[in-house]
């Protein structure tokens, strides 16, 4: 579906290493995922492909009920991460609120999650839309990370 090219100085792991990696990082993991990230692990990237065929772009968005479906996910997401003893995530908002490129197919958005701990989280999500389905990215950083 894709390809990459790995710098020395970074690390690409197929589905199973991602499903572990992202468990360790204390969160859900779930097959079917790939990751990159620099050595440094200063932030990470997942990606997935949802083939689920050609998707139209002719939808407007709507900020609020996009949020509003992510927070509802979010509940969903910590009673999972409680049950499994893990530390819970707020969505607390959008820290790039929600655009579509129309010339290059991309569906874009920021979202600020904040730990019990209280470090913030920002979940920057790409997603590209194909004629055979949605390839899935996600940038996970602290805000001011490089």
């Amino acid at each position: 579906m894709a390809s990459i090219g790995v710098p020395k100085d970074a690390m690409f792991l197929g589905s199973v290493g991602s499903r572990r990696f992202l468990e360790l990082m204390g969160n859900l993991g779930s097959d079917g995922k790939y990751t990159f990230a620099p050595r440094s692990l200063n932030w990470f990237a997942v990606f997935n492909f949802d083939p689920s065929g050609y998707v139209k772009d002719d939808e407007t968005l709507d900020p609020d009920e996009l949020l509003g479906i992510l927070k509802k996910n979010n509940v969903a997401g910590n009673d999972e991460r409680r049950r499994r003893g893990l530390e819970t995530l707020v969505l607390e908002g959008w820290y790039v609120v929600p655009h579509y490129d129309i010339q290059t197919k991309r569906l874009e958005w920021g979202t600020k999650l904040r730990e019990e701990s209280g470090d913030v989280t920002v979940n920057y999500t790409i997603r590209l839309l194909g004629r055979s389905g949605v390839m899935n990215a996600t940038l996970v950083s602290s805000p001011g990370a490089r």
